[in-house]
């Protein structure tokens, strides 16, 4: 299929009566004359425009073929389009489609006879709708059309193509069909895109350019300049610069005849490389560098020149700053003292000025090059050569000895550093020259004496420390460093106030005394967070600026002073009181924080930890955590805990370092681990209180993370306080015991007494009431009437069994003093309620009693007869301390692992601080004293069966008044019966 703009030849063709010649024709402008008809060529109207291209350029309509073919259009159709090398294409009027074979080539389709326009399917999707769109309005109006789309080849790639098509007439102007043909213009296409990103890349660099482009005339104007160019000047673009500067060598260059040199060289030589000027900026004179070419004509004349500007101001400035600098260091380097020499990064020498030339004992010309290596022994000479291969001339200094020419030998300091360009490339070393010879000899005298000295310094016991006058450390012996727990590298540059604590830390920073001989003592503390006590004496000025410290570890004598009198305090604190709570705080504050961050007192008997238990914690807010720790969770007998050895053996216990794989296997919850989390354990001791033979608790003191451990020397301290501590405790416990003995029998006699009245008075009152009524019975019995009689019985009934009660309350108090024991076994609550409340009602006839007891409810542990006498008591106090009119409630429940029976009434009710004292022996609530008689031991009575059956009673006021009682039982694994 031939491409656009190809050229190929056309042959004679004849049809039946249609005689057809065919010429060359030439694929271009999307035009093709495809036929030429012998016949004379009918004129046809002009078409007029279509409304959508009225105004606007065409593209010229496609050539028809005029007239039709009169017979047999199809092979008219194939003798002529066959042989063309592109699509060729004719739709006849009944919408049938004729293609050349280059279409069968092209797309591997046939004719499409029946008009359903399979072209289109072939058409790319990005365009199909635009080419059927284009299409169809041109067969509609009978007007030309061209339109460029990609059309699917046999192999399935897309092409770019276009297609040009036209409306065909015959003889009298009426429609034939419709003829056009596609051209491959893929190639076209390709070529305008790859030369659009060329342009487009052109223009991308020409104006992102760092440096100027420009194109000018011969005679000095720009044609064109890119925003570079114009900033460099001073101007904001390209158009402001061309239009202000129409003479470049007069109005950029300082120098015009640069210009014209500069433009001679163009002409003679075609182009210049890096040709430097002056020019005019609107901020001042830059330096620019020129690199530019000539185009010529073809007869070899100039047109123009064309190339770039670099700004180069910046090199210049640095060059001519370089240029002085070299000028400042030649004066320089000539009127100095010391000796100064360049070299090259191989260590020959390019410069010495005359103090190296006198030093050494070179001349210039000899120093030159290595000839300055000749004057160096071999020995030192090997040094310096290696250090000049592995780098090693760029060091601070290194000293070398030099023969002069006399034969003696001079020690001399050399001093080199990196001779680098401004961009990091090594162009030699530069350095000094120093005659150290006077200074090596005495410093071979002062290192004999050093070497005595040291030999004292290092074999002192005391630790000896020489500081500045600021107080740094600038030495120091072992003894020293044994003292601070620190090497010696570690101290160098410190004071001793850096290492003292916080109360001695003003005095250690201190300025040293000048004058005089300062002594003193102060605490440091050590790498591993232990204090040491340090005793130090000072002498000012032991060497000029330097002050010499002497240093003695004085802890051992302060800890045993201070443990004497810690014990002192503590003997005169512990027989200040006798009172047995006193004492127990006392002790627990005794240790904090002097030997401990917690310290907590704890007694028990028979090897079991009691609820007793004083704490202390050098934080308050922590003691709350250690009372919950003690209450909640003490060692288990046996187990892993310090605590459990400490019972079994009665020795002390020592744990120096909390392990915490141990500690794990001591945890009984979350909570249990969140507070030894909090506490933070570390170093523990446990040790025995003992008095009279018997181990009766235990003293306690741990360390918190960061502190010392503790060691076996802190528990001979602990033991002895432990001693003290015991007998201080168990004298106050024996004090206390017997005041509270003598207190307890106090209480006993009047309790007894007050029993006694109270029980004589309840006593007397229904034998009174019982003694009346039996002689009413005896003496008038016929007289009464039947109502009567039956009222004065039922007195006697209820006295009697209130007399039953009150006897039955103090049995069961009385055993229960005794220390009676109850056996307990499965009692179904629901019958035992259903069976008190009937025998309630008995009773008390006008009662209401709303019972609220589920089926099913699982029996509980008790003991049937106490556990009947605890609910009768509960209505009793009901029905006692409530209105006549009001219903009496008997709820119960299963909570947990228990069952719980509450007895309700909208009696007076209690305060909320009487929920306790109501169940006390004798207590009678002022609400209701007056209300109705009682001992006040009913409830007492209640509450010592429940706790004996393991059980729990409460008390709590009635929303709306009243009172609710009850009580909760285990619920019994057995099945219910």
């Amino acid at each position: 299929m031939p491409k656009y703009g190809d050229s190929w030849p056309f042959c004679s063709l004849s049809a039946s009566r249609a005689s057809v010649t065919v010429s060359y024709a030439t694929l271009q402008d999307e035009r093709l004359c495809l036929l030429r008809e012998s016949e004379p060529k009918v004129r046809r109207p002009r078409t007029p425009p279509h409304p959508e291209t009225e105004g606007r350029e065409v593209q010229p309509p496609a050539p028809r073929f005029a007239p039709a073919p009169r017979s047999q259009p199809q092979d008219a159709f194939r003798l002529i389009a066959d042989p063309a090398p592109f699509i060729i294409w004719f739709v006849s009027p009944d919408g049938a489609t004729l293609y050349n074979e280059a279409w069968k080539e092209f797309t591997g389709q046939e004719d499409d006879s029946k008009g359903s326009q399979t072209w289109i399917t072939l058409v790319h999707p990005e365009e199909r709708e635009s080419a059927i769109s284009a299409y169809r309005s041109a067969v509609r109006d009978g007007r030309p059309f061209s339109c460029q789309y990609r059309l699917r080849r046999a192999d399935g790639e897309y092409r770019w193509v276009l297609g040009v098509g036209g409306p065909l007439a015959d003889a009298t102007g009426q429609s034939s069909g419709y003829i056009g043909y596609c051209l491959d213009i893929t190639d076209r296409i390709r070529t305008e895109e790859a030369l659009r990103r060329a342009e487009g890349q052109h223009r991308d660099i020409y104006e992102n350019a760092v440096f100027g482009i420009f194109q000018t005339t011969p005679d000095g104007r720009f044609i064109s300049a890119n925003r570079a160019l114009a900033e460099m000047f001073g101007y904001s673009d390209a158009e402001e610069l061309m239009a202000n500067v129409t003479d470049i060598g007069r109005q950029i260059h300082v120098e015009p005849e640069r210009r014209a040199q500069f433009a001679h060289l163009l002409e003679e030589h075609g182009e210049v490389h890096d040709f430097e000027s002056q020019a005019y900026s609107r901020e001042g004179i830059i330096w620019i560098s020129l690199t530019a070419r000539a185009k010529r004509d073809e007869t070899g004349r100039v047109q123009s020149f064309e190339g770039i500007v670099r700004d180069i101001t910046n090199r210049k400035r640095v060059e001519q700053a370089l240029a002085e600098s070299e000028e400042r260091f030649r004066l320089l380097s000539a009127a100095s003292p010391i000796g100064i020499f360049v070299t090259d990064p191989a260590g020959r020498c390019t410069y010495c000025n005359p103090a190296a030339q006198r030093i050494s004992g070179l001349s210039a010309q000899d120093a030159m090059g290595l000839g300055w290596l000749r004057r160096v022994p071999a020995e030192d000479r090997r040094r310096i050569l290696k250090n000049w291969a592995t780098g090693g001339a760029a060091q601070e200094s290194q000293e070398v000895r030099f023969r002069r020419p006399d034969g003696s030998l001079r020690w001399v300091r050399l001093r080199s550093s990196p001779l680098l360009t401004p961009d990091g490339a090594m162009l030699g070393y530069v350095g000094t020259l120093e005659d150290v010879t006077e200074h090596k000899s005495s410093e071979d005298a002062l290192r004999d004496s050093e070497r005595q000295f040291r030999a004292v310094f290092e074999g002192a016991r005391d630790a000896l420390v020489i500081v500045d006058d600021e107080g740094r450390f600038l030495d120091m012996n072992p003894a020293a460093c044994n003292l601070f727990g620190r090497a010696r590298e570690e101290l160098l540059g410190r004071t001793l106030a850096h290492y003292a604590i916080e109360a001695d830390a003003a005095a250690a920073s201190q300025p040293p005394l000048q004058e005089g001989a300062p002594e003193g003592e102060l605490q440091v503390r050590r790498p591993d967070g232990s204090l040491r006590y340090l005793e130090y004496s000072a002498t000012a000025d032991f060497l000029p600026g330097r002050h010499l410290a002497v240093m003695r570890d004085v802890t051992e004598r302060r800890k045993e002073d201070s443990e004497v009198r810690f014990l002192a305090d503590a003997t005169a604190l512990l027989t200040s009181s006798l009172d047995y709570e006193t004492t127990l705080a006392q002790v627990a504050r005794l240790a904090v924080p002097y030997l401990a961050d917690s310290c907590s007192v704890h007694v028990f008997s028979e090897g079991r930890m009691s609820h007793r238990a004083s704490v202390a914690h050098v934080h308050p807010k922590k003691e709350d955590l250690m009372r919950r720790l003690h209450g909640n969770y003490p060692p288990r007998p046996g187990g892993p805990h310090p605590f459990a050895r400490l019972i079994e053996t009665a020795q002390p216990v020592l744990v120096e370092e909390v392990d915490y794989d141990v500690l794990d296997q001591i945890v009984e919850d979350d909570e249990h681990r969140r507070i030894l989390k909090e506490l933070d354990f570390a170093s523990y001791i446990a040790v025995p209180l003992i008095a009279r033979g018997r181990l009766f608790g235990a003293l306690t003191f741990a360390r918190e993370r960061g502190q010392p451990h503790y060691s076996q020397q802190d528990v001979g301290l602990t033991e002895e306080l432990a001693r003290r501590a015991a007998l201080a405790i168990d004298n106050a416990r024996l004090f206390n015991e017997s005041q509270r003995i003598t207190e307890e029998l106090r209480l006993a006699n009047e309790a007894k007494d007050e029993f006694l009245g109270l029980v004589s008075h309840e006593l007397r009152t229904p034998i009174t009431s019982l003694y009346g009524g039996a002689r009413i019975l005896r003496s008038r019995f016929a007289q009464l009437d039947e109502e009567s009689r039956d009222d004065l019985l039922a007195d006697l009934e209820q006295e009697s069994e209130r007399l039953h009660r009150i006897v039955e309350d103090l049995l069961v108090l009385a055993r229960m003093e005794l220390g009676d024991t109850v056996s307990a076994e499965p009692v179904m609550v629901r019958q035992l309620v259903d069976r008190v409340a009937a025998d309630f009602l008995k009773r008390h006839p006008n009662r209401r009693l709303k019972l609220q007891v589920p089926p099913g409810l699982r029996p509980v542990e008790a003991e049937t007869t106490y556990l009947e006498q605890v609910l009768r008591n509960l209505l009793s106090n009901a029905d006692k301390y409530s209105r006549a009119d009001s219903a009496i409630e008997v709820r119960a429940r299963e909570e947990d692992d228990t069952v719980a029976v509450s007895v309700l009434d909208r009696g007076a009710g209690i305060s909320a601080e009487e929920t306790e004292l109501i169940f006390e022996r004798f207590y009678r609530s002022g609400r209701t004293s007056q209300q109705a008689r009682g001992v006040g031991i009913g409830l007492t009575v209640c509450k010592r069966l429940i706790e004996t059956l393991g059980g729990r009673v409460w008390a709590r006021p009635r929303k709306g008044g009243g009172l609710e009682v009850g009580f909760s039982l285990p619920a019994s694994h057995e099945a219910s019966r």
